[in-house]
């Protein structure tokens, strides 16, 4: 698994109309950083910058860094994701555990046996956690709802693809599911992909309802058919992505 070793925080200063600069800083465990293996960045409501790793969660405020992990209070060193609501930080771990950070204070903890292995918060606020077993579930106040409809296969990302459809990646390929949770379709893994036993690793959608997918052999785009909504072919990339490099790496 790729490892990315630093976290990278890039501003661009504009100079005049016609030229810029743009200025890099790479942050480490030597600035304080809690481990230098980053999982996933995420940005609160205040501003403030959560970088989860491999060994816990730093709290970065634009000066220094606050850091939590084992030894003051979180319940496993490995962090999947987080989720602002209602004021609270929600900590997915990879035990299963979901820790509560309020107040730069770790407030409470639920254990579940199902791993939550990211959010995502629908545009009617309903909050959904991708789960290594149980597919899809609803997130409310820390707990997880399983709907009944939905199936029982490991799911590692989901985003909405419009009101009445999101998309989720498992195991077996691309998911899409209707509002209710009843599944329409499934584009599975290409043939070269279930060979080299690749996963999908991130998942995006553009203006265009075009569907990217970041895999363990290259970038991937589902575009939906212009006759069928529910319809997604794997299609050739576009001609700036259509490079050897973006085909053949590891996309996160």
């Amino acid at each position: 698994m790729v490892k990315v070793f630093a976290t990278i925080l890039c501003f661009l200063f504009f100079q005049s109309l016609v030229a810029q600069q743009e200025v890099c800083k790479s942050y480490t465990m030597q600035d304080g950083l809690v481990s230098n293996p980053v999982r996933r960045i995420f940005q609160d409501s205040k501003g403030f910058i959560w970088i989860a790793t491999w060994e816990g969660l730093s709290k970065y405020d634009g000066f220094r860094f606050t850091n939590f992990n084992t030894s003051n209070g979180l319940s496993h060193p490995m962090v999947n994701d987080l989720l602002e609501k209602n004021g609270k930080l929600y900590v997915a771990m990879n035990n299963g555990n979901v820790d509560v950070i309020e107040h730069d204070m770790i407030a409470n903890k639920s254990k579940s046996t199902r791993v939550i292995n990211s959010f995502y918060e629908l545009k009617n606020k309903k909050v959904l956690a991708s789960t290594d077993t149980s597919g899809l579930c609803e997130f409310e106040d820390g707990i997880l709802i399983k709907p009944r409809v939905q199936p029982f296969r490991a799911s590692f990302k989901i985003t909405q693809l419009n009101d009445s459809t999101f998309v989720s990646l498992t195991e077996q390929g691309v998911d899409i599911f209707s509002s209710n949770y009843s599944l329409l379709t499934t584009i599975p893994l290409e043939s070269k992909e279930r060979q080299a036993g690749s996963l999908f690793r991130s998942l995006y959608i553009d203006s265009k309802k075009r569907i990217w997918i970041g895999s363990d052999i290259g970038l991937k785009l589902l575009s939906p058919s212009p006759t069928d909504p529910h319809s997604f072919s794997f299609s050739v990339l576009p001609a700036p992505f259509d490079i050897t490099f973006l085909k053949k790496s590891i996309i996160w």
